[in-house]
């Protein structure tokens, strides 16, 4: 009885050394590299680029950062572009100099290159201040959304703006 005993523990051990056996496997998995600062933080409305504004263009871009051992990025690539090439610049630009990663890690836990990928909506941002304007010369009046419209009386054009906000 007592050699059984021995021999069904020394089983049981090779068992856990040589198949996922609780959580000393689960604990040795490899895993992919995680942010270590606050992603919201990466990009901001004041981020928006000025061409995209101009065209109001918005949308998602999905991309992939080739991240170092070291948790510094060291590339990025769209994956999926927004159809904004502004858009999409500016996404790899921002995330690839203010994201920080917790490295990946091997199966032994050794800190290792990887790929951590994500998508950011860029939304316009909406300008909830009065809008002040200096007449000039010229035919042009702001309407209450804020789009220049022609022929329009420089000083309407205040008393519009004075009085609201832009939507």
């Amino acid at each position: 009885m007592r050699i059984e005993t021995l021999l069904l523990t020394a089983m049981t051990s090779l068992a856990c050394l040589g198949l996922a056996c609780g959580s000393a496997a689960q604990a040795a998995a490899p895993k992919g590299p995680t942010p270590s600062n606050n992603p919201g933080t990466w990009i901001g409305a004041d981020d928006y680029p000025k061409d995209a504004l101009a065209a109001s263009a918005e949308g998602a871009v999905a991309f992939d950062v080739a991240v170092g051992a070291d948790g510094v990025p060291t590339g990025c690539t769209v994956t999926a572009g927004s159809g904004s090439p502004a858009l999409d610049e500016a996404t790899c630009r921002l995330v690839s100099t203010r994201a920080r990663f917790n490295p990946a890690t091997d199966a032994g836990g050794k800190a290792e290159a990887g790929h951590y990928r994500n998508k950011i909506r860029w939304v316009l941002p909406e300008q909830t201040q009065p809008v002040l304007i200096v007449p000039r010369a010229g035919p042009w009046m702001w309407s209450r959304d804020c789009r220049p419209q022609a022929d329009g009386d420089p000083a309407a054009a205040l008393r519009v703006i004075a009085n609201a906000t832009c939507n």
